[in-house]
């Protein structure tokens, strides 16, 4: 009888709940994969300590989820190895298919979302780049409207922002320090080709740092064979090199008109990342604002994320600042070496004291 392993929920219900807790097996397990992790990510912050190139550490903090991606691919790669070895045959999820002899054959949830920065801007048409400009347009005359005479009042002394307007916590923000800021399409300066910045990127040092991190990845996970090593090699240089000329688009307009101040939320967004980074190499300030509701998430390392891509990072209280600072000290996030505030107004307080009633 052929063996058959449940790739997901929707492998589970395809091969029914008894025969899978009847089989049950974990071919990778969590606390292994956070291992890998762990050492993925330790990786590729210490190849970024020991580089002194500006641009270079930009570009790498921006793309900071690239560990986790890499970390995926080395848990596909073991977790077929394993299934075969325990006679499995084949996987089901949404469909039944062969175990893949090579990892290349199969779309893992999250490869595509490697370069998801390449995607954007090779995918970015004239058309597309005409609904960024309207797109820019459209917030900003909504603002007006709304905002009126302290909209126009702000121009003087404009802030810019990138990302969801109309989140709690940034119109809670921008209503304490009565900012009315001029909203931009994070695309909206991005463009799908620039031999100048496409030769530069060879020059970079990008290449060599993307060697450099994936030589010490291969030497520390031995199943990863050459065409895997070439396969992955190859998509994170793509990611660096776009990455490379979209910061290097942004800084070039930055650097004519001088940018001020910047609000943005969203940092998860690698878009958002590298608009951020060359905000600030240019020389603007960037102010970070919590997604929200997110006490759970902001103790441990992935707050880096969030931390590292700004100047200030308004948490969504007191409380939510001092889970963030202590996050920083005991996860070694020296790289992260912005100020934490937290806004005035807390705006759970009032829903807490709704949900007691």
């Amino acid at each position: 009888m052929e063996k058959i392993y449940p790739i997901d929920i929707n492998g589970i219900k395809n091969i029914g709940v008894e025969e899978w807790l009847e089989n049950y097996y974990v071919p990778v397990t969590g606390k292994e994969f956070k291992n890998i992790y762990d050492k993925v990510y330790k990786t590729y912050l210490d190849v970024i300590k020991q580089n002194d190139n500006e641009i270079i550490c930009w570009i790498a903090t921006s793309n900071i989820r690239i560990p986790h991606y890499v970390t995926l691919y080395i848990l596909n790669l073991l977790k077929f190895i394993r299934l075969r070895e325990k006679g499995y045959e084949y996987i089901v999820g949404q469909k039944k298919e062969k175990i893949p002899e090579n990892i290349l054959a199969y779309e893992f949830t999250g490869r595509s979302n490697i370069n998801l920065v390449g995607n954007m801007i090779s995918g970015l048409t004239p058309q597309k780049r005409a609904k960024n400009i309207l797109r820019t347009i459209k917030y900003n005359i909504k603002s007006l409207s709304l905002h009126g005479v302290s909209f126009i009042r702000n121009i003087s002394n404009p802030y810019f922002f990138v990302g969801n307007r109309y989140q709690e916590e940034v119109v809670s923000f921008c209503d304490e320090n009565n900012i009315n800021p001029v909203c931009l399409s994070p695309m909206l300066f991005a463009k799908n080709s620039n031999n100048h910045y496409v030769s530069n990127f060879k020059s970079s040092g990008l290449i060599e740092f993307v060697n450099c991190f994936l030589d010490i990845i291969r030497k520390q996970h031995t199943i990863i064979n050459d065409l895997d090593f070439e396969c992955i090699k190859k998509e994170i240089s793509e990611t660096f090199s776009l990455s490379y000329l979209f910061f290097c688009q942004n800084v070039e307009v930055f650097s004519k008109f001088k940018p001020k101040k910047l609000l943005v939320t969203g940092l998860g967004n690698p878009i958002h990342r590298i608009f951020c980074s060359a905000w600030r190499y240019a020389g603007g300030e960037v102010i970070g604002i919590s997604h929200g509701n997110t006490y759970s998430h902001h103790y441990n390392d992935t707050i880096f994320m969030e931390l590292s891509a700004v100047d200030l990072f308004v948490s969504s209280s007191r409380g939510d600042k001092e889970i963030v600072k202590q996050a920083v000290n005991d996860f070694s996030l020296e790289l992260a070496n912005c100020k934490v505030i937290s806004s005035k107004n807390n705006i759970y307080k009032p829903l807490f004291g709704r949900l007691q009633s």
